[in-house]
């Protein structure tokens, strides 16, 4: 994968579920909020990439976004899994033309559990995303949501990270 392998692993800050209803709390929860990422832009074989993510109370996840870079091409498809593989959703992000932080709402909202890993991720046909290099170093906690060490920062190059 053109060394994909080495940079993804624990780099990943560029997709965040948003929108999460928690017990009565209403949000826009983010894990990154509108943080931009400060690596660079890696461009490799179409990737599939994510970050691994637990919310502390049952609630609904009603959109996806990631971080586009500028000078992306290509149309890029937002998913959201269950730490086994089962997919959940999957939207199509609409063409953008500047870089930044890209959201979209899921067709319907997905109802997630406690204590309970998913995954958001991305497909990327021309293989760009942004790295962090150890962004996961340490875990990374915005509650009610919040992404572990390890493993986070995940890939694939055809199916669910």
């Amino acid at each position: 994968m053109g060394g994909c392998e080495s940079r993804v692993v624990d780099v990943l800050r560029i997709l965040d579920p948003v929108s999460v209803t928690v017990g009565g709390r209403s949000c826009p929860c983010s894990l990154f909020g509108q943080v931009t990422p400060s690596g660079t832009t890696v461009a490799d074989n179409p990737v599939e990439v994510g970050v691994r993510f637990r919310s502390d109370q049952a609630g609904t996840i009603t959109g996806l976004r990631y971080y586009r870079g500028a000078g992306w091409t290509g149309s890029f498809v937002g998913h959201l899994w269950r730490a086994d593989g089962t997919q959940l959703a999957a939207v199509p992000f609409p063409a953008a033309a500047s870089a930044g932080w890209q959201q979209v709402a899921l067709p319907q909202p997905v109802r997630i559990d406690a204590d309970t890993v998913y995954v958001a991720s991305f497909f990327s046909p021309d293989g760009f995303y942004v790295a962090d290099a150890n962004y996961f170093g340490t875990a990374y906690d915005a509650a009610p949501l919040h992404a572990p060490t390890t493993p986070n920062g995940v890939y694939s190059s055809s199916v669910m990270p």
